[in-house]
């Protein structure tokens, strides 16, 4: 089923046939064919162009190497295959599932994370699924991934200026192998396609073509709709699920703010004449994908605790925040209504107060980071509580928990 993220993939792979990438990172969701493109296919493509290549592919297990492998010995021993390819021959002494040399001196070799080919070296090196999902969680094995092609794979390559190294897996860990790469000395190529695009970007599928992706816009909504996705949510848990199909993990212990310091209510308290509903409000005045978003957090302020009882945030154009702000104070009856000064604040000020509702303008001293600080203070002392369920929760603390280091949108 053709689609535009397969041609990305296609004109990076080609990058790297030509020489113009030796580093290549691909992050995609399961079932989307990055492993038969990357280390089936393409293989089979610059083995039919140079049958004197050299390439290693290194996966998390022996299963998983042979099944890739079989694969693979199937497209190149086909009549279609040999007609496309005639130069390319399979020597006789050396076809199997784990290594398939050429009558030219090349070869596929497969091996995994516990036996990495020794002794042998490669032009090309893949590194397809290093890690199962069920060890993510488990630091040695994530180390073990790391210690492995820090030590045994890179040491692999022939020419260390020249040969390429392709990583190709769906995130699963903030300290994977992609994480620790990407913190290296060397510069990577990525190609990062999230099951559900967090806002407009464009994608290069050609070397003079590119294909405008917009946000919340499905990676293949043929084989994947909005829907199946939501459900797959649901079935994994936000953080499995951020990580695996968004490409975003969330640190388990959280970056600043620590994960473990957040209380949980099933109901929040019921309001007393000591406590009282503040909403605060930051909006943004423009609605393309390189500007703010504009938000809104609701807390009731409960003896010395702050529960959060709603959280808003979209790109939206002023009269949709008029109507939203509206809607929320309905809702929630709030004693005051903070608004960032700037953008459109004065002017949302203007309208709540007409509206009978006790408002004002606050601008914030410091940056972000500082003005976290102070409040992570109150986190640590056990004063946040947040919901056990809420449709904005997922995002909500993927941000929380990833800050400074998420996107500051």
């Amino acid at each position: 089923m053709p689609n535009w993220h397969i041609d990305a993939l296609a004109y990076w792979l080609e990058e790297v046939s030509d020489g113009r990438s030796t580093r290549l990172l691909v992050n995609e969701p399961p079932r989307h064919l990055k492993s038969e493109m990357v280390s089936i296919l393409w293989v089979a493509f610059v083995l039919g162009h140079t049958p004197s290549k050299r390439v290693i592919v290194i996966s998390h297990g022996n299963e998983l190497a042979v099944a890739l492998g079989n694969a693979f010995r199937t497209i190149v021993n086909s009549l279609e295959y040999k007609k496309l390819f005639p130069h390319m021959r399979i020597s006789r002494t050396k076809n199997t599932e784990y290594e398939v040399a050429t009558t030219a001196g090349g070869f596929r070799l497969a091996g995994s994370i516990d036996a990495v080919p020794m002794g042998r070296g490669a032009d090309i090196i893949i590194i397809d699924d290093p890690l199962k999902s069920s060890d993510a969680s488990s630091r040695s094995k994530r180390q073990r991934v790391i210690e492995v092609y820090r030590e045994s794979i890179v040491t692999r390559l022939d020419e260390k200026r020249n040969g390429a190294i392709i990583i190709v897996m769906q995130r699963l860990h903030i300290e994977d192998l992609c994480g620790h790469v990407l913190q290296g000395p060397d510069q990577w190529d990525t190609l990062i396609l999230p099951a559900i695009s967090p806002c407009d970007v464009e994608v290069k599928i050609g070397a003079q073509r590119s294909y405008q992706r917009q946000e919340g816009e499905v990676l293949h909504p043929e084989r994947e709709s909005l829907e199946d996705i939501e459900r797959q949510r649901l079935r994994m848990g936000y953080d499995s699920w951020a990580a695996q199909y968004q490409q975003q993990p969330i640190p388990p212990g959280g970056v600043l703010i620590k994960r473990d310091k957040i209380k949980r209510y099933e109901h929040p308290p019921i309001p007393s004449q000591e406590s009282y509903i503040i909403q605060s409000w930051d909006t943004a005045i423009r609605t393309d994908e390189n500007n703010s978003y504009s938000a809104c957090i609701t807390l009731l302020v409960h003896q010395g605790n702050y529960y959060v009882l709603h959280v808003f945030r979209e790109r939206a154009e002023f009269y949709e925040l008029e109507a939203k702000a509206e809607e929320l104070a309905r809702m929630y009856k709030p004693d005051h209504i903070v608004i960032e000064d700037g953008a459109y604040g004065e002017a949302l000020v203007f309208k709540m107060k007409k509206l009978g509702y006790a408002a004002t303008t606050y601008r914030p001293q410091g940056n972000k980071v500082a003005r976290m600080s102070i409040q992570a203070t109150k986190i640590e002392a056990g004063q946040l509580w947040l919901p056990k369920q809420a449709p904005w929760l997922g995002e909500f603390e993927a941000e929380l928990f990833l800050f400074p280091k998420c996107a500051a949108r």
